[in-house]
């Protein structure tokens, strides 16, 4: 790849200080397609500009008059991509090679495999080498339009060996292609939930019955349904607990043995203990004798320990990802503890949820128009990341900065964190990590941050949102101000909810495979029908 051209005359190459990487194209693409509209037909450009449809994996751009070099061009295809480029400088992606990475790491998040370009015979030869590398780097189908001149001038400019086809009829690039429909989206200010009990799962629909006037009962229950049908739908698919086999790791299992509210040194000294003054063969029968690890539940004595607290913390998390209100949090929470005791599970919650932080009760709700407004205030995808991590998590900064690239999961839908004051990585025991769900609108904008940070070097411990917090999150409170979004008020990981939560097996399965919440799909019942 060369770098800045002519016409990037004074354009900075990297406004970062680490050197990018090179990367293999591996994959078969599709020759770059030239359409010839010999006439200038104002009715082709319109064609295409319509036909533009980020949503439906496909962007047409209009380059910017009077500009050819490479990194006005990327500018034009962050535009395209529904991103804004106001402050290139502050989110360092005004230089030539940050900025495609910044475009290469968008198209492949949001899943673009369609790039139409106009006026493509104005563009210079580093501009158009850019382009052909994109293609090659996200496997797009890449459209070069062409007004007013033959196709052969543009086709003599295209780097050595790009293979090619020119074409004459534009319907042969958009087809019988239409739009797509949006998906029905949580609205911004959802109805809010009637006052809902405070107490525990055993009388929390009994008691809003009681209180609640028919039609106000009626929503909440939806809400509760909608929790209780989901918890039977994990359940139903959770395996009985495995029997403990001879290489796993003592601490692991032995964690669970202490007392609850230990701090991460305590346990740590508290396990190591335990392993220094017993042999694993005593250790694991110890385990075998105290937890019933290794029977199944209409075998064991119980009340017996639930042992994948992560994967409840997944769940638990998941299913709030998208909540708009405490009081929908809350009910939802009752309603999948309720799903759970069906089949012999029983979850403890903090008992002060209605004042407790975390998923769902203290951060901010991201919805789509919510990512749409950081996506249209800002170009960079690790600045956009930022403020959307903020948001959903309401993690202080200190924190957010220093969340490794390696804690997000491969579809961007988790965040594997520390429990104590510090993020860890995906390598990290599961004892002391704690899960955190990605609401699904926000999951393209982690999944483009680690991909820019992937095409800067970045190892999975480099940290993923420290370039668009900055110190004394001056980045991240620049960004906001950018989109027009308020931060919530911070609260520390290890005062969230879902950190404390345990779950015990207290019984058989009451629930069987046909009941009907195993395999219905409930909406959500904020979501108002379009």
């Amino acid at each position: 790849m060369t770098g800045a051209s002519d016409a990037d005359a004074g354009v900075p190459v990297d406004d970062w200080d680490d050197p990018p990487v090179g990367y293999t194209a591996d994959r078969l693409v599709p020759p770059v397609m030239i359409v010839s509209d010999h006439d200038d037909d104002a009715a082709v450009t319109q064609v295409l500009l319509e036909f533009s449809d980020p949503v439906a994996g496909r962007i047409t751009v209009h380059p910017t008059p009077a500009t050819t070099g490479a990194a006005p061009l990327a500018h034009d295809l962050l535009a395209a991509l529904g991103c804004a480029v106001a402050r290139p400088s502050q989110e360092r992606v005004s230089g030539v090679i940050p900025s495609w990475q910044a475009v290469k790491a968008w198209v492949t998040a949001l899943h673009i495999d369609q790039v139409i370009v106009l006026r493509a015979y104005r563009l210079s030869a580093a501009g158009l080498e850019r382009l052909v590398d994109l293609r090659l780097y996200a496997g797009i189908r890449l459209v070069l339009v062409i007004h007013g001149e033959g196709p052969y001038r543009l086709v003599r400019r295209l780097p050595a060996g790009t293979a090619h086809q020119v074409i004459r009829d534009v319907g042969e690039v958009i087809g019988s292609t239409s739009r797509t429909k949006p998906a029905r989206a949580a609205p911004d200010s959802p109805t809010e939930l009637p006052p809902i009990p405070d107490g525990e799962v055993t009388g929390f629909r009994a008691e809003a019955y009681r209180s609640l006037a028919a039609a106000e009962f009626a929503r909440v229950d939806a809400v509760y349904t909608t929790g209780m049908a989901a918890a039977c739908r994990w359940m139903h698919a959770m395996p009985d607990p495995g029997p403990i086999t001879a290489d796993e790791e003592p601490a692991e299992y032995l964690r669970s043995l202490l007392p609850i509210g230990l701090s991460a040194n305590e346990t740590k000294l508290g396990t190591q203990l335990l392993v220094n003054g017993y042999s694993a063969h005593d250790l694991r029968t110890l385990a075998a004798g105290l937890l019933c690890v290794g029977r199944r539940r209409d075998q064991v004595r119980l009340p017996q320990r639930f042992d994948d607290t992560f994967e409840l913390q997944r769940f638990l998390t998941e299913l709030v990802s998208d909540s708009p209100t405490r009081r929908h949090t809350i009910t939802l929470l009752r309603g999948a503890q309720a799903g759970c005791l069906l089949h012999g599970l029983l979850i403890e919650l903090p008992r002060d949820l209605f004042t407790a932080a975390g998923p769902g009760l203290t951060g901010a709700p991201v919805t789509q128009s919510v990512i749409a407004r950081i996506r249209s205030g800002t170009a960079s995808p690790v600045h956009a990341a930022a403020l959307a991590t903020a948001l959903f998590t309401g993690f202080p900064a200190a924190y957010l900065s220093q969340i490794p690239t390696g804690a997000l999961s491969d579809d961007g839908a988790l965040l594997a964190l520390g429990t104590d004051s510090a993020p860890r990585k995906w390598g990290d025991s599961a004892r002391t990590r704690h899960a955190f769900a990605v609401p699904e609108p926000a999951r393209a904008l982690l999944v483009a941050a680690r991909t820019f940070l992937q095409l800067r070097g970045g190892a999975p411990d480099r940290a993923l949102l420290s370039a668009g917090v900055g110190a004394a999150a001056r980045h991240l409170n620049g960004t906001a101000a950018a989109c027009g979004t308020a931060l919530p008020p911070p609260a520390p990981a290890d005062r969230h909810w879902h950190i404390t939560i345990q779950g015990w097996w207290v019984g058989p399965s009451l629930h069987r495979e046909t009941d009907w919440t195993v395999k219905t799909r409930w909406p959500q019942p904020w979501v108002n029908p379009q």
